[in-house]
């Protein structure tokens, strides 16, 4: 039946994993589906999908991705992909060359099923490339905790790769230290970026940017990407216990203000006259 309804000529959307609230899908119905199938069936499913398609959403847990990034690379059409595997996936040269395929990707979000897991920990600044070398048309990249493997040179291949991007969340760890300019900006469209942990040479943790050097880097990020208007940098918390874990909450940094200390100190008069207005 699923197979059935996947190919309607009209289908633009397909979530896998994921239900739509009643109102929305009433409203595209002849333009999304939503579907929990067993994970035997996602292949044989995607390889069944005509007609339109330009938004899928895939959160299948242990789901083979060999056989599903072949299935994927017969749909280029794709705009928006959304892909979830297990925290213990790892995907081949051949799996990312299929991923690769989808030239016409606008938006592509890469993540674990374990919010909290670090995976992708195999992946290189070479893989990193190679899966987004072909992919001219991204403006949106989501892309999961990866440890400490991938450097700025993967950081250098994304601006080559994909010159129109504008929203950027690179959730791994960076070593701000190891960034450095260039003549041309390298992410002249950039406005939003989200950052892992980051961290300078001595592994201090530039927590909000409020460190020694934090004007230093915020006037390289701005070289780096003049539009940028949103800076999210994540950071560790010590939780119950004595562990340490990164905080769901992300840390908003207006970058102007890390630039200009007028800036800054009006938005603290702000703040200090909300809350005397508050008392």
């Amino acid at each position: 039946m699923l197979i059935i309804l996947s190919n309607y000529v009209s289908l633009e959307e397909l979530y896998i994993n994921e239900w739509l609230e009643e109102e929305a899908f009433e409203q595209y119905e002849e333009r999304k589906l939503s579907m929990i199938p067993s994970s035997g069936l996602v292949a044989s499913l995607l390889s069944s999908v005509t007609g339109n398609l330009v938004d899928l959403r895939l959160a299948v847990v242990h789901t083979d991705q060999q056989i599903v990034c072949p299935a994927l690379s017969h749909l280029p059409g794709i705009v928006h992909l959304e892909l979830e595997f297990s925290d213990d996936t790892v995907f081949s040269a051949a799996d990312l060359d299929h991923l690769s395929k989808l030239s016409k990707l606008e938006s592509l979000r890469l993540g674990c099923m374990d919010a909290a897991a670090g995976c992708y920990d195999w992946l290189t600044d070479q893989q990193f490339e190679q899966l987004i070398a072909k992919l001219p048309q991204l403006r949106h990249l989501v892309f999961p905790p990866v440890g400490k493997v991938l450097t700025f040179v993967a950081v250098e291949s994304l601006a080559r790769s994909c010159p129109l991007l504008e929203k950027c969340e690179l959730l791994w760890e960076h070593d701000l230290s190891t960034w450095h300019a260039s003549e041309a900006p390298l992410f002249p469209n950039l406005e939003t970026l989200h950052l892992g942990q980051a961290k300078d040479h001595d592994g201090k943790e530039i927590w909000g940017f409020r460190h020694a050097e934090a004007g230093n880097y915020a006037r390289l990020l701005r070289t780096l990407a003049p539009r940028l208007k949103d800076l999210c940098v994540r950071f560790n918390r010590r939780l119950s216990g004595g562990k340490s874990g990164p905080t769901k909450k992300a840390l908003d940094v207006d970058i102007d203000e890390e630039i200009d200390p007028d800036l800054w100190e009006a938005r603290m008069r702000r703040m200090r006259d909300r809350y005397a207005r508050a008392r």
